[in-house]
């Protein structure tokens, strides 16, 4: 049974939601800026690179994932309740791109190229979303819908939780195990932002590396920490959220003014940067995303009204990016373009198709 506050659970009066929701806006900004080069967004850009939306999204996945299973650890259900959260979307996704590939880029090349593009929407429809083949380079950034590349992450970090679930309930304690596993991911992580490879078969390892589980595995199990603690962790984080952005600030601050890799890593910085950001800023931003969850109780519930566009937004904000960039059309034109056009997916996505899906959700944390 999940923890509870009194007589209300942790798990149905938070912000998650609406901080999912600043998540994935970051991810669609910076997109956004970089691809449709908006020089006049680049103060902004830097400034909000500070905040990644990927290391908070599997935060609060390890976070609420775990929490998940507690509630009803039975591997059937917390299977099929993932899939109904990650696959519908993402199906619908996948045809957008056949629909956009077909309409925007060249339909001979499609032909030519017909197995391999039949291979690519079969990896992008299940695990294999990191793989572009070459022939697509050519459309857009290169890159159909890059962002998905933390399907298959995700996907795998669900596949290890009932294992590691099984061994916390062997008295394998997880105030020992979670950490020695942070740690590890990690350390990876940096090693892999330090390494230089020698040759292009050791890039290619280096990059299929860093798009498997194993550099942030981290991220996701520091989600599961928290959860395990989080009846000794409340009282300190709640309602605390200006303390914890003050924090954040000056962790920030300190990482562009004295970047000490990998304990300081801005955006900015020689390695690292992007979503491998230093030690002390990760641990800055789940303090607060854990803090801004249980500070202004009910704000997500008011200003969202249980609508979670946060996913709709990230899978559907490449495709329409690249749409712009295929037809030439930058800077701020394009981005008058893309911001709509994407956030109008992503509600059509909600309504038509993630809300009826998690209606079909059994026993789950929150109901929408």
């Amino acid at each position: 049974m999940p923890q509870t506050i009194g007589n209300k659970s942790y798990y149905s009066k938070n912000n998650f939601d609406l901080i999912r929701l600043i998540a994935a806006l970051q991810v669609v900004l910076v997109h956004a800026i970089d691809d449709l080069h908006i020089q006049s967004f680049a103060r902004f850009e830097s400034i909000i690179e500070y905040f990644p939306g990927v290391p908070a999204f599997f935060f609060i996945s390890g976070f609420l994932i775990k929490a998940a299973w507690e509630r009803n650890p039975n591997v059937r259900l917390f299977y099929g309740n993932r899939a109904y959260r990650i696959l519908p979307a993402l199906w619908a996704s996948v045809i957008v791109a056949i629909i956009t590939l077909v309409l925007f880029f060249d339909r001979g090349v499609l032909a030519a190229n017909a197995k391999q593009f039949a291979l690519w929407v079969v990896g992008q429809a299940t695990i294999g979303q990191v793989w572009t083949p070459g022939f697509l380079r050519a459309y857009g950034i290169g890159a159909v819908n890059g962002s998905l590349w933390t399907i298959p992450v995700e996907l795998s970090f669900y596949a290890v939780l009932p294992l590691m679930a099984w061994l916390f309930a062997r008295r394998v304690n997880p105030n020992w195990f979670l950490p020695i596993v942070i740690v590890a991911s990690f350390a990876i992580n940096y090693a892999v932002a330090l390494w230089t490879p020698a040759n292009p078969r050791m890039i290619f390892g280096q990059q299929l590396l860093m798009a498997s589980p194993i550099p942030w595995i981290g991220m996701f199990c520091m989600g599961m920490l928290v959860q395990t603690n989080i009846d000794k962790l409340y009282a300190f984080f709640a309602g605390r959220a200006w303390i914890f952005l003050v924090v954040f600030v000056v962790v920030s601050i300190l990482s562009a003014t004295f970047p000490v890799y990998p304990l300081l890593s801005g955006p900015t910085a020689v390695v690292g940067g992007g979503n491998r950001i230093g030690v002390a800023n990760y641990l800055s931003i789940c303090a607060l995303v854990l803090s801004a969850a249980y500070s202004f109780r009910g704000a997500s519930d008011r200003l969202l009204r249980r609508n979670d566009l946060s996913y709709g937004l990230y899978i559907s904000h490449a495709l329409v990016i690249n749409v712009v960039v295929q037809e030439g059309i930058l800077g701020m034109n394009g981005f008058s373009i893309v911001m709509p056009v994407v956030v109008a997916l992503a509600v059509v996505s909600w309504v038509f198709l993630e809300k009826p899906m998690l209606g079909r959700r059994k026993a789950s944390l929150y109901r929408h």
